[in-house]
């Protein structure tokens, strides 16, 4: 199985927003929108972009998948070098950088919901509390 064709041409607002982003890496998507000329509603529910099959096709061409992968597996094996006054520099593992990587994965995968795991933990700690505090 291939990857899927997308039959819908995107728009020029939608071009305009992709080419934003891509030249100003952390704007807000509906800040974008409405520099791109949608409508400041429309703006306010970036899905209506973002879940069209324009935007899909624009997502293919500027982000294709094999390129976002090799990105993510150089990030799950990031170094960086460490210096020092007194030994030579070596190369180590920048965990940071891998960790980030390994919660992209998660959450691409939708295997990560940091909301959903801090009251599943909340919930077990508080019954360990209240079975230790019964005792």
């Amino acid at each position: 199985m291939g990857v899927k064709k997308r039959d819908k041409k995107p728009t020029l607002k939608q071009k305009a927003v992709m080419v934003d982003l891509l030249e100003n890496t952390g704007k807000p998507i509906g800040q974008a929108m409405i520099d791109a000329g949608y409508a400041p509603a429309t703006a306010k529910n970036p899905l209506e972009l973002t879940e069209s099959e324009g935007w899909k096709a624009l997502m293919d061409q500027y982000l294709p998948d094999i390129d976002v992968l090799q990105a993510h597996k150089d990030g799950l094996k990031a170094t960086k070098i460490a210096t020092s006054h007194t030994e030579p520099d070596k190369e180590i593992a920048d965990h940071p950088t891998r960790l980030k990587a390994v919660e992209l994965a998660y959450k691409v995968k939708s295997k990560f919901q940091p909301t959903t795991l801090i009251q599943n933990n909340f919930g077990e700690y508080a019954k360990n509390q209240r079975k230790e505090y019964e005792e």
